[in-house]
Formats: structure tokens, C-alpha cells, sequence
């Protein structure tokens, strides 16, 4: 296909055998069997397999492989088996869980729109970029991603960002030329897109020449195999605290072994190097890093049910920090379902009726239909608004038209359909010669139509700038000097229309001379559009507010529009706005001092200004999630802490730059994953506090039975312990539903770690409560029964001992579990909060009674029955240890209100 890149285009047309009318249908699927989907094959993945024994390369499984093999050294086989058993049960639920976290991120990904505009049986329409196949005709426009190799037909003004294919950011300027250089190399071609590359601004039109692997980026990505998965930093804060515990282990192996020899007159030193290594292993939290991931995807997975996309998994954490959303208006606060309401023509003021893209309705002029004279003037108003404009309607779609463009330009269609106008047969006709394309700097667009061997200029954009071009006015059928009364006139008229909430887009004509296109226009009109607030997003910035979050407006529109929306969504009842020329004006000092005022909202500002509001908000140590859709919305997107593109309106380009895609383009999308967000990471302070709880109250009944003489845990009830009867609850824990109050409190500071010092002093308190609890059961029960201190108990007995400190473990840990579901609410409030915990708790005790009970199992475990007179004060003692948790939780929560 690389000849394509070179030959003549009416050649490339011709080999492709293909015209400007595009594919017929037929040839589509005839070619999409040949060359198949337009995708990129990814590099080879690792095999799972080597994703499994990649599990095994843990710091906390290699310190669980050495103790079992130190045990089967000493020849403590069972052990031994046990550890090498536990090892793999934990590799086996870390693996499985690191695969499901990478499919549902793929599967995230895949909702993530990618849409091309293409020409086939000679209709415009919208189709999925997997659909390409080499010879479809494909429309150019700014923030489009180029998705197969193309060779331009025709361009206007554009421009792309080579840098996926050669390494230079610096804009290239492209061009549709009849043949190119043979010689020249990938980036010094004009005439062509590759794959991959970025529509700066301008457009275009071309013909697919190359799709998938056979796509310059498609030989690249052959040659690409790695992969590169960045750890999110609540990930690396856990492998952090991994680390800590690693070297705790070195550390509590040594110290129980010193103990074990000064405390027992007849130390063997395999035998207590055993005991200690045992120990230490037992009360290694080996699961946490793969359930933190597991927690995060699970999150993630929630996201997409309230329409937010999460590209990264890091993402999720974050949400849950951030304290400032900085938000477009049109199609985030409000609905993005344009629809022309007024219009003002020639001193008078005519209404349309109808709402939405439907073609229902009618234009209206003091309450009545329009006149024969009156369609006839305002004609040349209608047709400007249908040749300067860039998205079309196409009706042969079979479930009803297909609007395909910029939601303003497709309510002026819709208008001028309304009107009477046939759009498609107007445009058709039309010779587009040149154009000038929209940005958010220049704020309008125009285009050079030519009909009947004359040349007409035709303008749509902003009031401001369009009405500083104009030098003459159109009035009672003839093009008269502009006056400053005219000027005043029409600017009353935009702010009138803009304090209603409406949008207002001013045209102009003039007839083409030898000079520059711009300048000595002749004015026509405005257009005011509605589009009208979301439902939703009223109460959804309530909610914000009280969750400490502050919403800035930040828009391109009238500021006296975005004053109007402001006040009905409740952002504020008297917002102050700043536009982009105030904000020149300012240097970043005087931006911050401008941004702790809370009514403040920001209007008629380009991209750029975006970027200088984020960067300021994070200088003020905000935490701060912006919104995107253009193509100059990246660096925001990309400088901001959490950036957000739209799913529907936002180019490829913003998608690409963001971290999430708001499948709905709606604000509320963003405060529900912000909300998910704190779930999440809440849910992992609970489910890390529950399980060092266990290893804390492990590791002080070892250390008192050490200096009592006799053990009321053995290394494998600890274990047990950790992957049997505390496991369900470790998980239902990690999936837990939210506290009432999680969208009523402040975002957290990403300052305090996971594990902090109030989760330092919970832990320590609830699992030496644990542990004083069950070693006195355990002691209640062997002194009752002849046992003495310095005297060997019987084997049996001690077994039955070691059951109860086990099963007191057990219950009172999942009593703790519905404890930590919250840190300010009783405990009997929050049992049926989260039914997977109730299951999680009967699934424990089921374990517990398997293990103590049955033959051979409840040995292996070194633990025999426990007597049926002893079942009462278990029950007693975990609900002392439940008492003694709500006691502590009730007191601290007081203090704190009171404080």
C-alpha cells in the first residue's frame, strides 16, 4: 500500500477503485472480509502461565516459600505442605483477581467512542473507526484522531501532530498534492495521514489507504511488544507497607526465637527456629497488594454503571481527593440537545417552535406564520447559516435522520429545515473553493461558496468578533453603512438573548474580492440557541457542595449566558464573572487572589485560559478534576489531577489526554464517581485495618504464651485463620456499600497515608483486645481443667485449648467486621447494610465448625472438639470483645463532635 502514499490521486482513487461517492455497501463487506477490522494487533501478552508464576516473585510469597522450605529442611513436612499449600491458594486468588482487573480495564476502554465520518453510497455518515477499509472516503476535522492511513483529497488549513510516527510535536502542515517525492521520508510527506497522528486544526477529506497492521503505526506496533503498567500510588503505598512487614518478619523471627530460647530450659534450636519462623510467616499479610487491585477494578466497574469510563485504575483513588471541579457548561451542566429558539433579522425578532433535532416546528414572527414576503427576505439569513457550517443531516438512515456534526451547527440545519430550506439539496449544489475553519481562538468560520460563476464569503461565530468586521448591514433588501446605533442595537440584542440562557451566533456575508477574506462584511443577523440545564445537575451540585467540593464554570459562551446557567443550576445566585480580556489582565498571583472568591465563573476564555485556572487551583493545593472536549483542551486535561473528557461531544484527541471519558458528557457522572471513589478507598482502610488486626492479636497471644509457657495459637491456626475463617469478611469488606455521611464529609488529604496512626492505634487496640480476650478463655478453660503454669499439658487438652482461642478469634474478628463498617454509628444499626458480610460471616462460622470439628481435619489443625458447656462463654467473650469496640468507637466519636 506504500505506493499510495506517492502516486498521482486520481491513481490512488483509481487502484483503490473507488471515487469521491465513496464504497457502495456491498464493496464494504467484500473488503472488510479481505482486510478485516481496522484494529492494531497488540503486542504478544505474556502467557498465563508466566502471569502465574509471576505471582511467586512477591517479597511476601518468597518469604512464605522460604519458611516452607526451611520447614521441610528440619523435617517439619506438614508444615511444611501447609505454607507451600497456603502459598498457592493466596498465587492462584492473585492471579485470577490480576486478570479480571485487566479485563475490566480493557473492557472500560472498549466503551470508549471512536467515531470517523465517511462518504459510502454517496451519503454522509458516522461509523465506528474498526469499520475502515481501504478505499472509503473519510471527512477531516479538528480533534479528530487519523485512524488509518489516508491520502488527502482535500485540505483546508490543516494541520497534525506526527508524533506517534516521528517523534517531532511541532505542528505539520498538510497538504492535498497530485504526486509526491519517492524519496522523501515518513515525516516529510505532505500529502498524507498516518495512523495514529492528531488533527491540530484545519480539515480535510482523503481516501483510506492502508487500515490495522498494514498502517504505518501498524508496522510500528509489530515492532512493539512491551508493555508498560504503571502502579497507582495507593498500590505502591501498599507495597510500601509490604516491605515494612517483610522486614518485621526478620526482626519478630529473631525476637521470638531469643525469647523462646530464655524463657524454655530446654531450647533445641531447629525446633525454635521453627516455632519462630512459623510464627512470622503466619502473621505475613501476603493477600493485601492483589486485594487493593481487586478493590480498585471493582470500583472502576461501578464507575461504567453511572456512565464514567475509568482509563486507569490509579484514577479511582484520586477521585476520591479531589476538591475542585472545573467544568465546561454546554453539554456537561446543560443537555447539549441545541435547538434555535429566536432569531433577530433586519430590526425584528421572529421565534422558532419545536425543541430538539426534530423537524417539527415552524418560524414564527409576532406570534404568526411567516409571509411569502417575509420568506423571501429572510432567505439569504437561513443560507448563510447552511453554507457556513460543517455537520449535515442524513435522512437515509432507516430508523429516521442522522445528525452528524457540531450540535450548534445542526440546530441551525434543523432551523433552516424548519424553514423550508432543503439543506442537502443547497449544499449539494454548492462549490465549497475555500475555507476558514473554526478555532476557539478565532471564534468563528467561513466559507467561500461559489454559485452561478460568483464567489460569496459566508460568516457564523461569536457577536463580537463577527460585528468587527462588518462594515455594512443588512436592511429592508439592501446593504447599508453600519452605525454605532446598529452596533448598539445588536449587542443589546445578544445580551438580552444570552441573559435568557441562550447561546447567540451572529452571520454575515460579503461578496469575495481580491482582498483577504476577512473584513468589510455585510451583517445579517443572530441566531439564539437554547440548551437548556440537565435535571439533574441542580441537586447534583448540592450534593457536591456538601461533600466539599467547589464547581468553577469554565466556557467559552456570553458571559451573561453562562451567568443564566449559573443561577439555575445553583452554582451560585450571583455569580461574578471573569472573560478571557479580565483575565489577561491578571498575572497569577492576582488569578489566585481572584479564585478564593467561591461566585466566581469564568466566560468567553479559550482553552488556554483553562490551563492557567487548573494550574493556579493546584498552586492554592486543590486537588482539581477538569473537563474537556477540544483538541486545545489537552494540556488542562493533562496538567489537571483527574482530567475528563467527553464521551460524546470530545474530539479523539481529548480522550486520548484524559484519565476518564464521561460516556454521557454529564456533570453528575463526575460527582457519582467522585463518591465512588471515596467508597473505594474507604473500603480498603477497613478491609487493611481488619487484617492486621488479626496478625496483631496473633502475634501478642504468641508473646503471652511464650511467657506463660504454653501455646494458645500454633502457626497453623493462624494461618487458617487468615485464609479460612477471616477471608469471606476480608472481601465483603472491600466491596462494602457507603456510609450515609461519605458524600458529607471533606475530601481527604492525600498527605495521611492508608495506614496512618489512628489506623495504627485501632489496630493495636482491637487486636491486643483480641488477643488479652481469647488467651483468658483459653486460660479460664485449661486452669478449669487441671492444667498449671510450668507443667506440660496433655496433647488433647491442649488442642481443645488452642480450638477455643480459635474460635474466640474467629467470631470476635467477624464481629469487628461489621464494627468497622463504620467509625461513628452503633454496631446493630450497620448488620444489614451489607448482606455479602452477613454471607461472609456464616461462611466463617461454617469454616470454623469444619475445622474444629470433623476427624483428621480438626487434628491436622492441631485443635480437637470443644465441649458444648464451653460454647456459652465464647459467645460471651466475643461479645465482651464487640462491646469493648463500640465502647472505644462511641467515646472517640463523641470527643469528636464535641471538638
Amino acid at each position: 500500500m506504500l505506493t499510495y502514499l506517492y502516486d498521482n490521486i486520481s491513481e490512488v482513487l483509481k487502484n483503490l477503485r473507488t471515487t469521491k461517492e465513496g464504497l457502495s455497501d456491498i464493496e464494504v463487506a467484500d473488503r472488510t472480509r479481505k482486510y478485516g477490522p481496522n484494529i492494531l494487533k497488540g503486542g504478544k501478552k505474556a502467557s498465563l502461565i508466566f502471569s502465574f508464576l509471576k505471582q511467586f516473585t512477591d517479597l511476601l510469597i518468597i518469604i512464605l516459600l522460604s519458611a516452607a522450605i526451611f520447614s521441610a529442611i528440619i523435617g517439619s513436612y506438614k508444615d511444611s505442605i501447609v505454607i507451600l499449600l497456603i502459598v498457592f491458594i493466596n498465587a492462584l486468588i492473585g492471579f485470577i483477581q490480576e486478570h479480571r482487573a485487566e479485563k475490566t480495564i480493557e473492557a472500560l476502554n472498549s466503551h470508549l467512542p471512536q467515531t470517523v465520518t465517511v462518504i459510502r453510497d454517496g451519503n454522509k455518515k458516522k461509523i465506528d473507526s474498526t469499520e475502515l477499509v481501504p478505499g472509503d472516503i473519510v471527512y477531516l476535522s479538528e480533534g479528530d484522531k487519523v485512524s488509518a492511513d489516508i491520502r488527502l483529497i482535500q485540505t483546508n488549513e490543516l494541520y497534525t501532530n506526527d508524533s506517534t510516527i516521528t517523534g517531532e510535536s511541532e505542528p505539520q502542515e498538510k497538504k492535498a498534492l497530485g504526486r509526491e517525492n519517492r524519496n522523501l521520508e515518513l515525516g516529510d510527506i505532505l500529502g498524507s495521514l498516518f495512523a495514529g497522528t492528531q488533527i491540530i486544526s484545519g480539515n480535510g477529506i482523503g481516501v483510506v489507504v492502508a487500515t490495522g497492521m498494514s498502517s504505518q503505526l501498524g508496522k510500528i506496533a509489530q515492532e512493539t511488544t512491551k508493555v508498560n503498567v504503571q502502579k497507582s500510588p495507593l498500590q505502591k503505598e501498599t507495597d510500601h507497607i509490604a516491605k515494612i512487614v517483610a522486614k518485621s518478619f526478620v526482626f519478630v523471627m529473631f525476637g521470638l526465637l531469643l525469647a523462646y530460647y530464655l524463657i524454655n530450659r530446654y531450647f533445641n534450636l531447629s525446633e525454635g527456629l521453627l516455632f519462630a519462623v512459623q510464627i512470622a510467616a503466619a502473621i505475613v499479610p501476603e493477600g493485601l497488594p492483589a486485594t487493593i487491585s481487586v478493590a480498585l477494578a471493582i470500583g472502576a466497574r461501578r464507575m461504567a454503571k453511572r456512565k464514567s469510563a475509568i482509563k486507569k485504575l490509579s484514577t479511582v483513588e484520586t477521585l476520591g481527593e479531589i476538591n475542585v471541579i472545573v467544568t465546561d457548561k454546554t453539554g456537561t451542566l446543560t443537555k447539549n440537545e441545541m435547538t434555535v429558539k429566536d432569531i433577530y433579522f433586519d430590526g425584528e425578532m421572529y421565534s422558532v417552535t419545536g425543541s430538539g433535532y426534530g423537524s417539527s416546528g415552524e418560524i414564527l414572527h409576532n406570534e404568526l406564520p411567516l409571509g411569502i414576503t417575509e420568506k423571501r427576505i429572510l432567505n439569504k439569513f437561513f443560507n448563510t447559516g447552511v453554507y457556513a457550517n460543517n455537520s449535515d443531516i442524513n435522512y437515509e438512515k432507516p430508523n429516521g435522520p442522522e445528525y452528524i456534526g457540531d450540535p450548534t451547527e445542526v440546530s441551525i440545519l434543523v432551523a433552516a429545515e424548519k424553514f423550508g430550506i432543503n439543506t442537502f439539496k443547497v449544499r449539494e449544489k454548492a462549490i465549497v473553493t475555500e475555507e476558514i475553519p473554526f478555532t476557539s481562538e478565532r471564534k468563528f468560520m467561513a466559507k467561500v461558496i461559489k454559485e452561478k460563476g460568483e464567489e460569496t464569503v459566508y460568516f457564523k461565530g461569536a457577536t463580537d468578533p463577527i460585528i468587527s468586521m462588518c462594515k455594512k448591514i443588512y436592511k429592508n433588501g439592501h446593504e447599508l453603512d453600519i452605525t454605532p446605533k446598529d452596533i448598539h442595537n445588536i449587542k443589546n440584542i445578544t445580551d438580552n438573548l444570552s441573559s435568557r440562557a441562550l447561546r447567540v451566533i451572529a452571520c454575515a456575508y460579503k461578496k469575495k474580492d481580491n482582498k483577504k477574506i476577512e473584513g468589510d462584511l455585510v451583517f445579517l443577523g443572530l441566531y439564539g440557541i437554547i440548551d437548556p440545564p440537565r435535571a439533574e445537575v441542580k441537586e447534583t451540585i448540592k450534593i457536591a457542595k456538601k461533600a466539599g467540593i467547589r464547581t468553577i464554570m469554565v466556557t467559552g459562551d456570553h458571559g451573561l449566558t453562562a451567568s443564566a446557567i449559573a443561577q439555575r443550576v445553583g452554582l451560585s445566585e450571583n455569580p461574578k464573572v471573569i472573560n478571557g480580556e479580565k483575565l489577561n489582565q491578571l498575572n497569577d498571583h492576582g488569578l489566585i487572589e481572584l479564585l478564593h472568591d467561591e461566585d466566581i465563573i469564568f466566560a468567553r476564555v479559550d482553552p488556554m485560559h483553562k490551563l492557567r485556572i487548573v494550574k493556579a487551583l493546584q498552586k492554592m493545593h486543590n486537588i482539581v478534576a477538569v473537563t474537556g472536549d477540544g483538541v486545545n483542551d489537552s494540556p488542562a486535561l493533562k496538567s489537571s489531577d483527574v482530567g475528563i473528557a467527553m464521551g460524546i461531544s470530545g474530539t479523539d484527541v481529548s480522550r486520548e489526554s484524559s484519565d476518564m471519558v464521561l460516556l454521557n458528557d454529564s456533570y453528575s457522572s463526575i460527582v457519582w464517581a467522585v463518591k465512588e471513589g471515596r467508597i473505594v478507598y474507604e473500603n480498603i482502610e477497613k478491609f487493611t485495618k481488619f487484617e492486621f488486626t488479626t496478625h496483631v492479636a496473633a502475634l501478642s497471644s504468641v508473646v503471652a504464651g511464650i511467657v506463660l509457657g504454653i501455646m494458645p495459637l500454633f502457626a497453623i491456626q493462624i494461618l487458617l485463620m487468615d485464609y479460612g475463617a477471616e477471608t469471606f469478611s476480608a472481601f465483603a469488606l472491600g466491596v462494602d456499600t457507603e456510609e450515609d455521611d461519605v458524600m458529607a464529609r471533606k475530601p481527604r488529604n492525600r498527605k495521611i497515608p492508608l495506614f496512618n496512626i489512628n489506623s495504627i492505634y485501632y489496630v493495636l487496640r482491637s487486636g491486643i483486645g483480641l488477643s488479652i480476650i481469647s488467651v483468658s478463655v483459653f486460660l479460664i478453660f485449661m486452669y478449669s481443667n487441671g492444667w498449671q503454669i510450668g507443667v506440660k499439658p496433655d496433647l488433647n487438652l491442649l488442642f481443645t485449648g488452642t480450638a477455643i482461642t480459635y474460635t474466640v478469634f474467629a467470631l470476635g474478628q467477624i464481629l469487628n467486621s461489621f464494627s468497622l463498617r463504620s467509625t461513628t454509628k452503633p454496631v446493630y444499626k450497620l448488620f444489614f447494610g451489607n448482606m455479602k458480610l452477613i454471607y461472609a460471616a456464616i461462611a466463617s462460622i461454617v469454616f470454623v465448625f469444619l475445622v474444629v470439628y470433623i476427624p483428621g481435619l480438626n487434628n491436622f489443625a492441631k485443635m480437637a472438639p470443644i465441649p458444648a458447656i464451653m460454647w456459652p462463654m465464647i459467645i460471651i467473650a466475643s461479645i465482651v470483645y464487640l462491646v469493648y469496640l463500640e465502647v472505644i468507637k462511641f467515646g472517640l466519636s463523641r470527643a469528636k463532635r464535641i471538638s
